[in-house]
Parts: C-alpha cells; sequence; structure tokens
C-alpha cells in the first residue's frame, strides 16, 4: 500500500476548508437575500403549479400583451404566461438572488420577450402594462393601490393570487376559488 506524502493530505484539507467557505458565503448570501426580501414586505413563496395551471386556464391575455409581475420571485409565472412570442414580460422583485435565478432560467429557455429587474415594486414604472400579476401580502397590496390608480391605464387586467387588492370591490369582476390560493381578477 503506497504511502500518502504528508503535504498532500494537507493540501487535501486547505482545498477541503476553502470549499467549506465558499459554500458558507453563498449560504450565507442566499439567506441574507431572502431575509431581506422578507423585511422589505413579503417572504418568497412559490406560486403553486395548479394555480398556475388555472389562471392559464381562466384568464384571457390581450393580443400583444405586456405583462409585469411585481414580486416575480424566480419568474415561473411570468414565463408560463408569456408563452405567445407577441406576449412581453417584465418581472421586478427586490431580491437579486432570485432575480439571478431567473435570469438564467431565462436564458436556458432561450426566451428574448421577457426581462427580469431588481427594484422595488413601489418605484418601478407599470403604466406600459396591460396585464398585472401580483401574489404579495395584503398590507403591499394596499400599498400598491395608489400607484395602480395612477399608473395604470383603463383595461388593465391585475391578477393577485391568494389575497384580494383591499379597498379595489369596485374592480374586482372575477374570482376563482382554487386550493390553497384563490385568484382574483380586477380591470381598472
Amino acid at each position: 500500500m503506497p504511502i500518502i506524502p504528508y503535504h498532500r493530505i494537507g493540501m487535501v484539507y486547505i482545498l477541503f476548508l476553502i470549499l467549506q467557505l465558499l459554500f458558507l458565503m453563498i449560504f450565507t448570501f442566499i439567506m441574507g437575500s431572502l431575509l431581506y426580501s422578507n423585511f422589505k414586505g413579503a417572504p418568497w413563496v412559490k406560486s403553486p403549479k395548479k394555480s398556475i395551471d388555472e389562471i392559464i386556464k381562466i384568464i384571457q391575455l390581450p393580443n400583444n400583451a405586456r405583462i409585469i409581475e411585481l414580486g416575480c420571485g424566480t419568474g415561473e409565472v411570468l414565463r408560463t404566461l408569456c408563452r405567445d412570442p407577441k406576449t412581453i414580460g417584465v418581472g421586478v422583485d427586490i431580491n437579486p438572488f432570485l432575480i439571478f435565478l431567473a435570469r438564467i432560467q431565462n436564458r436556458l429557455k432561450n426566451s428574448t420577450t421577457i426581462t427580469f429587474k431588481v427594484g422595488n415594486v413601489y418605484e418601478c414604472n407599470i403604466s406600459s402594462a396591460n396585464v398585472i400579476y401580483v401574489f404579495l401580502m395584503p398590507k403591499m397590496l394596499q400599498k400598491l393601490v395608489p400607484k395602480f390608480e395612477k399608473e395604470l391605464k383603463k383595461g388593465t387586467l391585475i391578477i393577485s393570487l391568494g389575497f384580494k387588492i383591499p379597498g379595489w370591490d369596485i374592480h374586482l369582476f372575477k374570482t376563482k376559488t382554487v386550493r390553497p390560493y384563490p385568484i382574483y381578477q380586477y380591470k381598472v
């Protein structure tokens, strides 16, 4: 049995320590970005596939739809809604790690009609959209109402998964009860 020189064991040990340190740094960045999202208003919760499938069944996207997803996370909903090559999508999320993942998935699917931006949902421009998708907490939705009223043009469709937009019952035109989250459709 060959004897392994002592300096090689030390090199393997140092390499192992470097890999552990790298793992801890990446883990800390990911957890920090998720906590940051949580403190800014909403934890990241992936829209369930069942809900996405139901949204596709019940909504009628306008021709040449321009969809903005506020709080897009990794962008699954936006990629699903933008299957038609004439549909343009923009995803906005405050979490840079989730946007990084969304961009990677977008590249892997060779999508050229969707862009993802790191940004605050209260500060991004939504005036070009004719469809808005949100899966946000009620407090965030309530803070978005003045923005919706100011920036959205007449006829814009807003899809809210899970929660009603507080004070906007006048714009609510369809509700679909699906477990675990109901789907609310609004028209400006």
